[in-house]
Protein backbone atom coordinates (compact mmCIF):
# COMPACT_ATOMS: atom_id res chain seq x y z
CA UNK A 1 0.00 0.00 0.00
CA UNK A 2 1.44 3.15 -1.02
CA UNK A 3 0.93 6.93 1.03
CA UNK A 4 -1.64 7.81 -1.82
CA UNK A 5 -3.89 4.58 -0.94
CA UNK A 6 -3.23 5.17 2.56
CA UNK A 7 -4.49 8.55 2.59
CA UNK A 8 -7.24 8.13 -0.05
CA UNK A 9 -5.94 9.69 -2.80
CA UNK A 10 -6.68 9.13 -6.68
CA UNK A 11 -2.81 8.30 -7.47
CA UNK A 12 -1.05 10.49 -10.21
CA UNK A 13 1.16 8.50 -12.07
CA UNK A 14 2.85 7.84 -9.11
CA UNK A 15 3.08 6.83 -5.43
CA UNK A 16 3.79 10.05 -3.61
CA UNK A 17 2.70 13.00 -1.35
CA UNK A 18 2.84 16.00 -4.03
CA UNK A 19 4.40 19.00 -2.42
CA UNK A 20 3.46 22.59 -3.31
CA UNK A 21 7.28 24.41 -2.80
CA UNK A 22 8.01 27.88 -2.64
CA UNK A 23 11.58 29.17 -2.71
CA UNK A 24 11.98 32.21 -0.72
CA UNK A 25 15.08 34.83 -1.10
CA UNK A 26 18.32 34.22 -3.16
CA UNK A 27 21.26 32.40 -1.80
CA UNK A 28 22.19 34.36 1.07
CA UNK A 29 23.03 32.45 3.94
CA UNK A 30 23.96 33.17 7.41
CA UNK A 31 25.87 29.61 7.03
CA UNK A 32 28.77 27.45 4.69
CA UNK A 33 27.42 23.94 5.28
CA UNK A 34 28.91 21.31 3.41
CA UNK A 35 25.73 19.76 2.33
CA UNK A 36 23.65 22.40 1.22
CA UNK A 37 22.32 21.50 -1.87
CA UNK A 38 21.96 25.45 -3.03
CA UNK A 39 25.64 24.53 -4.32
CA UNK A 40 24.66 21.80 -6.19
CA UNK A 41 22.11 23.93 -8.44
CA UNK A 42 21.65 26.62 -10.46
CA UNK A 43 20.87 30.10 -8.91
CA UNK A 44 17.09 31.15 -8.80
CA UNK A 45 15.69 33.48 -12.02
CA UNK A 46 14.72 36.82 -10.88
CA UNK A 47 11.05 36.83 -13.06
CA UNK A 48 8.78 38.35 -10.92
CA UNK A 49 8.63 35.80 -8.22
CA UNK A 50 10.12 35.92 -4.68
CA UNK A 51 13.98 34.76 -5.61
CA UNK A 52 15.22 37.84 -5.42
CA UNK A 53 13.05 39.88 -2.80
CA UNK A 54 9.33 40.63 -3.00
CA UNK A 55 7.89 41.65 -5.93
CA UNK A 56 4.18 42.78 -7.19
CA UNK A 57 3.49 39.89 -8.92
CA UNK A 58 4.06 37.18 -6.25
CA UNK A 59 0.28 37.76 -4.78
CA UNK A 60 -1.46 37.27 -7.81
CA UNK A 61 0.42 34.37 -9.27
CA UNK A 62 0.12 32.48 -5.91
CA UNK A 63 -3.26 32.00 -6.47
CA UNK A 64 -3.02 30.35 -9.12
CA UNK A 65 -0.27 28.44 -7.59
CA UNK A 66 -2.31 27.33 -5.50
CA UNK A 67 -5.11 26.11 -7.52
CA UNK A 68 -3.01 24.19 -9.73
CA UNK A 69 -1.39 22.60 -7.01
CA UNK A 70 -5.32 21.42 -5.38
CA UNK A 71 -6.37 20.31 -9.01
CA UNK A 72 -3.28 17.60 -8.79
CA UNK A 73 -4.37 16.67 -5.53
CA UNK A 74 -1.56 18.70 -3.16
CA UNK A 75 -2.25 19.34 0.26
CA UNK A 76 1.24 20.76 1.20
CA UNK A 77 3.21 23.60 1.27
CA UNK A 78 6.65 23.43 1.80
CA UNK A 79 8.96 27.07 2.34
CA UNK A 80 12.50 26.61 1.75
CA UNK A 81 14.75 28.59 -0.13
CA UNK A 82 18.19 28.83 -1.91
CA UNK A 83 19.88 30.24 1.24
CA UNK A 84 18.10 30.73 4.30
CA UNK A 85 14.36 31.45 3.92
CA UNK A 86 14.57 33.27 7.51
CA UNK A 87 16.38 35.84 5.84
CA UNK A 88 12.68 36.77 5.06
CA UNK A 89 10.89 36.34 7.85
CA UNK A 90 7.57 38.55 7.09
CA UNK A 91 7.57 36.72 3.52
CA UNK A 92 7.82 33.05 4.94
CA UNK A 93 5.20 34.40 7.61
CA UNK A 94 3.21 35.82 4.79
CA UNK A 95 3.37 32.68 2.52
CA UNK A 96 2.48 30.58 6.10
CA UNK A 97 -0.84 31.92 6.68
CA UNK A 98 -1.77 32.43 3.02
CA UNK A 99 -1.07 28.45 2.38
CA UNK A 100 -2.88 27.72 5.72
CA UNK A 101 -5.74 30.11 4.49
CA UNK A 102 -6.05 27.85 1.39
CA UNK A 103 -6.29 25.05 2.98
CA UNK A 104 -2.47 23.39 2.87
CA UNK A 105 -0.43 21.43 5.65
CA UNK A 106 2.85 23.99 5.97
CA UNK A 107 6.19 23.26 6.67
CA UNK A 108 9.35 25.30 6.56
CA UNK A 109 12.74 24.02 6.27
CA UNK A 110 15.52 26.18 7.59
CA UNK A 111 18.91 25.98 9.69
CA UNK A 112 17.00 27.07 12.97
CA UNK A 113 19.89 29.82 13.70
CA UNK A 114 17.55 32.71 13.12
CA UNK A 115 14.63 31.39 14.96
CA UNK A 116 13.70 32.57 18.46
CA UNK A 117 10.62 32.44 20.64
CA UNK A 118 9.12 35.03 19.31
CA UNK A 119 9.22 33.81 15.74
CA UNK A 120 8.17 30.00 16.50
CA UNK A 121 5.19 31.60 18.34
CA UNK A 122 4.21 34.36 15.16
CA UNK A 123 5.21 30.98 12.63
CA UNK A 124 3.28 28.86 14.83
CA UNK A 125 -0.16 31.41 15.05
CA UNK A 126 0.49 32.19 11.16
CA UNK A 127 -0.63 28.20 10.77
CA UNK A 128 2.99 26.24 10.75
CA UNK A 129 2.19 22.34 10.97
CA UNK A 130 5.99 21.01 10.32
CA UNK A 131 9.41 23.14 11.22
CA UNK A 132 12.54 21.03 9.67
CA UNK A 133 15.75 22.35 10.89
CA UNK A 134 19.03 20.74 9.37
CA UNK A 135 21.89 20.48 10.97
CA UNK A 136 25.38 18.45 11.13
CA UNK A 137 25.15 18.52 15.33
CA UNK A 138 22.36 18.98 17.58
CA UNK A 139 25.61 21.20 19.63
CA UNK A 140 25.94 24.56 18.60
CA UNK A 141 29.99 24.66 19.20
CA UNK A 142 29.94 21.74 16.55
CA UNK A 143 27.60 22.83 14.68
CA UNK A 144 29.55 26.39 14.04
CA UNK A 145 33.09 24.51 13.13
CA UNK A 146 31.34 22.13 10.62
CA UNK A 147 29.09 24.91 9.00
CA UNK A 148 30.65 28.30 10.07
CA UNK A 149 27.80 31.35 11.56
CA UNK A 150 26.60 31.10 15.01
CA UNK A 151 23.74 28.69 15.96
CA UNK A 152 20.74 29.48 17.63
CA UNK A 153 20.97 28.08 21.19
CA UNK A 154 16.93 28.18 21.23
CA UNK A 155 14.83 25.41 23.35
CA UNK A 156 12.18 24.31 21.32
Amino acid sequence: MDMNEILGRKPIGRPCIPTLNFLVGDRLCNKDCPYCISKMTKPPRSNGSLAYGVSVTWHKNIKLAYEVAKKYQTDTALVTGKGEPLLWFEEVKEIITLSRENGFITELQTNGDLLDERKVYELSKAGLNTLAISRLAWESIENNIMCGGKSSDLKI
